[in-house]
């Protein structure tokens, strides 16, 4: 028996494959309905009824935004607080220094201190990860894109010592 698969009830993707997987490869969010119906090889005019319509959605990635506290002027040996902020709950998240991964660890929570030791710009990004149960009772982890990076520029601070 071949296998014929229909997509949005008109347009056929891979019709007279062999196969009865489709993989589909996502662009753009949206919705799609799949159905399946299958011929037999030896003659093709008998098929099979017509699956039950499959509806598959497929969502934007979600935005990050990295914030900084304090905003005001930083100074070495400040502590400043970084925030990746997300519309959604259930993310763990990464960090990255310079283009770096700050940590190769996963963070249960969006927030990053960091201690500034040196003067000069520093360049931090986060990306969020999120477990997700698939069919085989197994988890696979989905991924966000790098948020828009955030320049922290410290200023040095000078200490004068009197003259003796």
């Amino acid at each position: 028996m071949g296998v014929l698969l229909v997509q949005k009830f008109t347009d056929c993707e891979q019709c007279g494959d062999k196969t009865n997987t489709l993989s589909v490869n996502v662009s753009n969010a949206g919705e799609a309905v799949f159905q399946c119906l299958a011929r037999w090889r030896s003659d093709y005019r008998y098929y099979t009824q017509l699956s039950d319509p499959v509806k598959i959605t497929a969502k934007e990635k979600p935005k990050l935004t990295v914030r900084v506290n304090p905003q005001s002027f930083i100074y070495t040996g400040d502590t400043i607080t970084l925030s990746c902020e997300l519309q959604e709950t259930g993310w763990e998240f990464f960090w990255y220094r310079n283009s770096q991964l700050e940590r190769n660890e996963l963070r249960d929570t969006n927030t990053l201190s960091v201690r500034v030791d040196i003067a000069g710009e520093t360049v931090y990004q986060c990306r969020a990860s999120k477990k997700i149960y698939n069919k085989h009772n197994n988890y696979d982890y989905i991924y966000t894109r790098l948020s828009d990076s955030v320049t922290i520029t410290a200023k040095g601070i000078c200490q004068l010592w009197p003259h003796l």
